[in-house]
């Protein structure tokens, strides 16, 4: 599975979109496609530049077999990343999750000409083969390539919805496309397959029960219950992108497929800005001073420090972030 637009940088987008035109390039073609994807992926997390990106790749292609790994009678795609002291492995699955100490009886190497991987590649070739031949109408010496200035062209004038210049002006900068050159129509092809591919990416996350939670480098440990891909027992989540607290101090931490639930007890160690942590919690009663007097209010939301209040008997328009020092319990 591909990386979804809205987890990379403006910087690491661009790194991403050109290490695929020179991979594509290099070394497109079916069986190659979903480690071209991995690696592209892979690549834009660590580097800025593609300096030596063709090089890694055949490293990267060499190394990291792909296999899928079985859950509850299930395979999922992933790879080996990491062998540890008592044989046992660390896998990064397609999809972002993470799981460490997986046994070999729960490994098989994935099966490039199966009918699931076959089915995944007929999808796209068939795709892409509709994009070539438009692009072929335009290739009328049959070089394989279409000149960047008559894309340009396609681009901002063709269609019921043209782009506008300046949009695919910075395009073809970020793309490294000069106005003078050759684009092999192919590639880009492929290119076009795997941008529309992150836009349709299903983004509902199912939500996971875990308890004994605690948060460290940047994911969430704990044990799981009923979790879609790895049943119940523990978890080491993907990288967090959000934690939100409701009402009843309840969590929900957002990582890149999932959406893991944590109560009010459900932490072996609570996070800095848990509500439990703050002299005040939502919905409790309190006394806020403004303008040199106190009034009666109420806690709409809490963060470190700070807290969201209403006052009682004016409308919204009155609701504001005040600091420890403006709030103090209701006597």
């Amino acid at each position: 599975m591909l990386l979804s637009m809205t987890e990379l940088t403006e910087q690491e987008l661009k790194v991403r979109e050109r290490a695929l035109l020179i991979l594509l390039k290099e070394f497109g073609g079916e069986k190659n496609n979903r480690a071209i994807y991995n690696c592209a992926d892979e690549w834009c997390k660590q580097q800025v530049t593609t300096n030596g990106l063709v090089s890694y790749f055949k490293a990267y292609y060499n190394q990291h077999g792909s296999t899928r790994h079985t859950y509850t009678g299930h395979y999922y795609p992933g790879r080996i990343t990491k062998e540890n002291e008592n044989h046992t492995f660390l896998i990064h699955f397609d999809d972002g999750d993470v799981e460490d100490f997986v046994e070999w009886g729960r490994i098989e190497p994935l099966n490039e000409s199966s009918d699931e991987v076959q089915e995944y590649i007929e999808h796209d070739s068939e795709a892409e083969r509709e994009l070539i031949e438009a692009f072929q109408v335009f290739d009328t010496n049959g070089t394989g390539t279409i000149a960047a200035r008559e894309y340009f062209r396609i681009l901002t004038e063709i269609g019921d919805e043209p782009i506008p210049v300046e949009d695919v002006i910075q395009e073809f900068a970020e793309l490294g496309i000069e106005l003078d050159s050759e684009i092999d129509y192919r590639a880009l092809a492929k290119y076009m397959i795997a941008s529309e591919s992150l836009e349709n990416q299903n983004t509902l996350k199912p939500e996971v029960v875990i308890k004994d939670a605690f948060l460290a480098d940047g994911v969430v440990n704990g044990y799981a219950y009923a979790h879609p891909k790895l049943g119940e027992g523990n978890i080491n989540s993907s990288s967090i992108i959000s934690i939100l607290f409701d009402e009843r101090a309840t969590a929900k931490i957002e990582t890149k497929n999932t959406i893991y639930v944590v109560g009010p007890t459900g932490w072996k160690v609570r996070p800095e800005n848990h509500p439990f942590n703050n002299p005040f919690s939502i919905g409790q009663r309190v006394k806020v001073e403004w303008n040199g007097t106190w009034w009666d209010a109420s806690v709409l939301k809490v963060e470190p420090g700070s807290f969201f209040i209403t006052y009682e008997g004016f409308d919204s328009s009155w609701d504001e972030w005040v600091g420890a020092s403006r709030i103090k319990p209701l006597s």
